[in-house]
């Protein structure tokens, strides 16, 4: 112990080192919350990495799916639906542009509400330190206690908004870009089969009725009527 500390009084060094106690234990919480924001930054970043790139697997898969039909389909049917599914394409590739910069957006925001937070805790480290002049063991706990609480709604009530912003964007791209798919499939049904799917599934149950009545009544029929069926209907022309 130095020269300044013997000449401490016995009550004095007591509250000195009470002081001393209760300033390392507001380091170490604030050091808790700098690794916890540190962690909550990187594990956001993760997600919009992730994010971006289930986005580009599924622009891929369209493209893929459009080179694939472009080979199948008429000239005319091919030039439309390119047309068509190129627009989707565009609109899924811009919201990943938005994506890409909401996330750098957020990044940045982190790292200027970091910078803050640190401007804030040097000014509040400032001010504790002026407290300690005074060497009042209450006073400085009580200054501690709410320093500590302050740092932490701040941080909790930061990452609350920040979690909020970003799966709010993300649900929103999510549903436009189911929506995308669901249009692309429609335009395949008009382009393949020159009607829509709902046309498709109306015409397919009115077939499988009348085909259930004819079925039923077939050994009943007038011969003269199933060899018209025979010979007009359930007969090949193609062929």
């Amino acid at each position: 112990m130095d020269a300044s500390s013997q000449s401490l009084n016995p009550e004095s060094n007591k509250k000195l080192q009470g002081v001393l106690q209760q300033l390392t234990d507001f380091i170490a919480r604030y050091e808790v919350i700098e690794k916890n924001l540190e962690f909550r930054g990187q594990e956001l970043e993760s997600f919009l990495t992730d994010s971006e790139n289930r986005i580009k697997e599924t622009v891929e898969s369209i493209k893929d799916a459009l080179q694939h039909y472009e080979e199948v389909m008429s000239e005319m049917g091919a030039a439309r639906f390119r047309i068509n599914v190129e627009n989707l394409l565009q609109q899924g590739e811009g919201h990943l542009q938005s994506l890409q910069t909401l996330g750098s957006k957020l990044i940045k925001e982190i790292e200027v509400e970091s910078t803050e937070f640190n401007k804030n805790v040097q000014k509040m480290s400032q001010h504790f330190h002026e407290t300690l002049n005074e060497i009042d063991l209450e006073e400085v706990k009580d200054t501690a206690e709410h320093i500590y609480h302050l740092l932490e709604e701040l941080s909790v009530e930061a990452m609350k908004k920040i979690n909020k912003t970003f799966q709010g964007f993300f649900w929103k791209n999510m549903v436009i870009i189911i929506f995308s798919f669901i249009v692309a499939v429609v335009l395949m049904g008009e382009y393949f089969n020159s009607e829509w799917p709902w046309e498709s599934h109306s015409r397919a149950s009115e077939e499988r009725w009348v085909g259930g009545d004819i079925l039923q009544s077939w050994n009943t029929m007038d011969p003269a009527v199933r060899k018209y069926l025979q010979d007009n209907v359930f007969t090949d022309k193609r062929s």
